[in-house]
């Protein structure tokens, strides 16, 4: 470990994990490694990672304490990549198959990530915070009690993916203020992982079939609070267990849409 690390051009980091407390600065042609050229075990950057020209780091696990840098030239290659403070939106190529959010993270402003598939684990939090989140990627979040995962009690709230969603879990995310636009599927895999308040809004505004399968579907467990169907390819509701017992408050399904559903 050491405070403020620079890698310079040129220079090779290779260490089995490393930690820097304050700031990792890779400059030129820098690399960052593991013994032999293999995976860095763990990469700890506790606040910001600044990589510059067309610097490397190949690691399993990296941490991100803070902020993320890159420029265009400049690629992060790792297993995945846990984010404790802020929603990081890399400049350089991400070679990275898994992001997680690792703590509870407040949105500061309107973002937009395109991580190939973005995870909450259980015990986080992702607060929207009145801002507007652009998933162009699947969504999964894991919750082990409520109020963790997606946190949208502030008014304008605006999540919109357009990959897969999976909700799966123990506790109930708090989704009253707002709206969920999903382009893509919607699993719930738990009982009542998914039962946004009676005014939170969400939206099946895909252009491709879009399925919603709930693991038990009925008022006391999995539900929707109001409804908008918009996808004129079709939107296919099931249920994997229990009845087929789909409901929402307010359900508008607009012109050209198709709703398909057993209850």
């Amino acid at each position: 470990a050491a405070y403020d690390v620079v890698v310079e051009d040129g220079a090779v980091l290779r260490a089995p994990e490393f930690q820097a407390l304050t700031s990792l600065t890779l400059n030129g042609s820098a690399r960052i490694e593991g013994p032999s050229g293999s995976r860095m075990t763990a990469l700890d950057s506790s606040q910001l990672m600044d990589m510059n020209g067309t610097s490397t780091v190949y690691a399993s696990t990296v941490h991100l304490g803070q902020d993320l840098q890159m420029e265009a030239g400049t690629e992060l290659d790792a297993s995945v990549v846990k984010l404790y403070s802020k929603l990081v939106e890399p400049g350089g190529t991400y070679t990275v198959p898994r992001t997680e959010v690792a703590s509870n993270i407040v949105l500061q402003q309107d973002t937009t990530v395109s991580y190939p598939d973005f995870n909450v684990n259980a015990g986080n939090r992702l607060d929207v915070n009145g801002h507007v989140l652009t998933m162009n990627t699947d969504y999964t979040q894991s919750t082990s009690s409520n109020a963790q995962g997606l946190y949208m009690q502030t008014v304008g709230s605006e999540v919109f993916i357009a990959g897969d969603a999976t909700f799966q879990g123990s506790g109930t995310s708090y989704m009253n203020v707002g709206s969920l636009h999903l382009r893509g599927d919607l699993t719930v895999q738990s009982g009542d992982s998914f039962k946004p308040g009676p005014n939170f809004v969400t939206y099946l505004d895909g252009t491709t079939p879009q399925a919603v399968q709930f693991y038990r579907a009925s008022t006391s467990y999995t539900r929707f609070g109001d409804l908008t169907v918009s996808n004129p390819a079709g939107v296919t509701f099931a249920a994997t267990t229990g009845t087929d017992d789909f409901a929402a408050y307010d359900v508008v399904v607009e012109d050209g849409a198709v709703l398909r559903a057993p209850e």
